[in-house]
């Protein structure tokens, strides 16, 4: 009989992985931990159920071997409970399921493990008496409401089998599902922020190139009409350029160090175009170890001399100043080309995304009808 139990048990284990995907493979030892506990359980129950029966108190006075007998008898009954019911919750799984008729499987579930209770307390009653007993017996009036007390306990039994094992897969697909829940939240996270990196990489390398053939152009009729000059504007190129490839892979600078390379690009400028444009920069309130993205403010005054008018007789004014520590502003004159200029998507939309990326404030932009100004917030 123990070997039927085994068997039956790995039956089922094999059956149970193949039903429903939330149920994983439970082992032997499982089911021999739930079926002490039903043991005990059913042991319980008896007793409540009348505990002055005499058999409690020949159950202790009789010999050892016999109330052995007696518990392995009842163990190996509850074991075959355990299993069927386990196999019964597995075949339901698979054909009515509680997720689509929780209503229905409930009540059938109830109904099943009712009827299974009541024909094995018949079976293993019909195998007790054929194995240990020499007669058949007469049952008295008395021995038929013990049957029916210990039916009743094996029905109450089967129940809570039943709502152990309910409770267990329920636990289990919550656990599972909140499992996979993180999982696929760690890895939006994840794709969220290569994306990120990748887009701010994208952003970083972004140069406009009528820059570069500008001023290559601008330092060739340097070089050709005086030769100091091309020299100076030729090493402002150069720092321009190495201060790109250096601090390209960067999130954010010092504002110190973002002044220096503005310093260089503002004289490429102001060569370039002359007097038709003109600068002030009064950033006392600043502390220079305070960090902003690369070329934020070199971006920003490109935008501006590349959507406004720079003539000598009414220049172009750009500020460059703070109203409080933890800001930037950067605010130019309102002047607009005759010819309307598309973006290209390098510039403001560049700094702003730069902001946006690295999760920091955003920038604010405000608009009167003589100046545009852009406050970009100090990164920690």
């Amino acid at each position: 009989m123990n070997s039927f139990a085994t068997d039956a048990g790995k039956a089922y284990f094999y059956t149970m992985g193949k039903t429903n995907y939330i149920r994983e493979k439970m082992p032997v030892r499982h089911v021999i931990i739930v079926s002490l506990v039903a043991l005990l359980i059913l042991t319980l129950l008896s007793y409540l159920v009348d505990p002055y029966d005499p058999y409690w108190k020949e159950h202790y006075i009789s010999p050892g071997w016999i109330a052995f007998r007696d518990t392995l008898y009842t163990y190996i009954y509850v074991l075959l409970l355990t299993v069927i019911s386990f196999w019964v919750d597995r075949k339901l799984d698979r054909w009515l399921t509680w997720e689509k008729k929780s209503g229905i499987r409930l009540l059938v579930q109830t109904l099943l493990q009712t009827i299974i209770a009541i024909i094995s307390v018949h079976l293993m009653d019909q195998a007790y008496v054929a194995v240990f007993l020499e007669k058949e017996p007469n049952y008295s009036r008395e021995e038929l409401r013990l049957f029916s007390q210990f039916l009743t306990s094996a029905v109450i039994l089967s129940l809570l089998i039943m709502a152990g094992n309910i409770g267990y897969y329920f636990l289990t697909n919550w656990k599972k599902t909140a499992t996979l829940a993180l999982e696929l939240e760690v890895n939006a996270a994840q794709h969220k922020q290569a994306a990120s990196e990748a887009e701010l990489d994208a952003l970083r390398l972004q140069i406009d190139p009528h820059f570069v053939f500008n001023n290559l152009s601008v330092l060739a009729e340097q070089i050709l009409q005086d030769q100091q000059k091309g020299f100076e504007y030729a090493e402002n190129f150069a720092k321009v350029y190495r201060y790109l490839l250096v601090n390209s892979k960067k999130d954010k600078i010092s504002v110190a160090e973002e002044l220096r390379f503005l310093e260089s690009y503002l004289f490429l400028t102001r060569v370039r175009i002359g007097s038709g444009i003109s600068f002030t920069i009064d950033l006392a309130h600043i502390s220079k170890d305070a960090m902003i993205p690369p070329m934020s403010l070199q971006l920003l005054v490109e935008n501006a001399i590349k959507h406004n008018r720079t003539v000598k007789s009414d220049p172009l004014l750009i500020e460059i100043k703070s109203s409080k520590s933890d800001e930037i502003l950067v605010c130019n004159e309102l002047k607009p080309l005759l010819t309307h200029l598309d973006g290209t998507g390098i510039g403001l939309g560049n700094v702003r995304d730069r902001y946006r990326l690295l999760n920091a404030p955003e920038i604010i932009i405000t608009k009167t009808d003589k100046h545009f100004t852009v406050i970009l917030p100090l990164l920690k």
